[in-house]
Parts: structure tokens; C-alpha cells; sequence
């Protein structure tokens, strides 16, 4: 029984990642309707303060609580969402500029693309890990290492196109 259950969350596992790796249920090479969803730092590093959760815990009832504690799990996972559809969508639009002839790669072009892909698979994994908090109330896991490395990817991604735009207004 265990050996199965085992098999079936490895071939899980294997499943996510290429569906992670392949940009998700929806790859568009139509730049206009590529989108990004609007990532609100502040209110996504809140939800995951250890102090904001122990305040919680101390003023709300214990049925409360519980029922606050899981709808803000739920928004934890729904801003990991955003992280790793954000990414996909950085990913198919560094993916095209590779994939033109007529725009030069830039050398940091790679290098963002395995950044993001990192961080999608990162909040992916994050994601499936707050199913288990959810289950099991005791659990505490916090991805605030998704926020600090979600802030270095756009900061990156930011200053990389900035720096196409001459040659792209040329």
C-alpha cells in the first residue's frame, strides 16, 4: 500500500514538473494575451509573518482562528499561483525573444529564463506543500523565501527590458 502510494506521488511529482516546465495549462506564443498578475508584496509577506499569525492566534477564538488561519492559507497559495502563472508568462516572452531572429539575445536572456522557471517550480511546490498545513493545522510552513526571490526576478526582468527598450525603439 505504501509502495503505491509512493509510486503515484513520484508520477505526481514528474507530472507538475513538466507541466511547470512547459508553462502551465495555457502556452500562448501571442504576446497580446500574455498577462501578469498584479503581486502585492506587502500584503503577501504579511499573510506570511510569524507575528501577525501569533497575534491572531491570540485574539480570535480558537474556532476563529481556525477559520481564519485557513483562508489565509488559501490566499498564500493563491498569490503562489500568480507568482508561477507570472513566471510562465516571463518565461514565453523571454522564450519568443530567443526564438526571433531578428531581436539579439541578450547573454542574460538564459539566465532569467532558468531564474523564473526556478521560482515557478519553487511556488508550485510551495503550493502543494500548504495542502498539507491545511490538513494538518500543527504544520507550519512559510515559503518567504518565494517572496525575497520573487522580488529579485522582477527586479531583474524590470531592469532587462529596460535596458532593450533603445534597441527596440531603433
Amino acid at each position: 500500500m505504501l509502495l503505491t502510494f509512493l509510486g503515484i506521488a513520484i508520477l505526481a511529482a514528474l507530472f507538475l514538473t513538466l507541466w511547470a516546465v512547459r508553462g502551465g495549462s495555457k502556452r500562448s506564443h501571442d504576446e497580446h494575451t500574455l498577462r501578469f498578475f498584479a503581486v502585492d508584496v506587502a500584503a503577501f509577506s504579511n499573510l506570511l509573518s510569524p507575528d501577525e499569525e501569533e497575534f491572531l492566534r491570540n485574539v480570535l477564538p480558537r474556532s476563529s482562528y481556525h477559520k481564519v488561519r485557513r483562508a489565509r492559507l488559501r490566499a498564500v497559495q493563491e498569490y503562489l499561483l500568480w507568482i508561477a502563472a507570472n513566471c510562465a508568462t516571463l518565461i514565453a516572452l523571454l522564450r519568443l525573444r530567443i526564438s526571433d531572429p531578428e531581436l539579439e539575445s541578450g547573454p542574460d536572456t538564459e539566465g532569467l529564463v532558468r531564474q523564473a522557471l526556478r521560482l515557478r517550480l519553487i511556488s508550485l511546490g510551495f503550493w502543494v506543500l500548504l495542502w498539507v498545513e491545511f490538513v494538518l493545522p500543527s504544520v507550519q510552513i512559510r515559503p518567504s523565501s518565494a517572496v525575497k526571490r520573487y522580488e529579485d526576478v522582477w527586479r531583474f526582468a524590470e531592469g532587462y527590458f529596460r535596458s532593450l527598450e533603445p534597441a527596440i525603439n531603433t
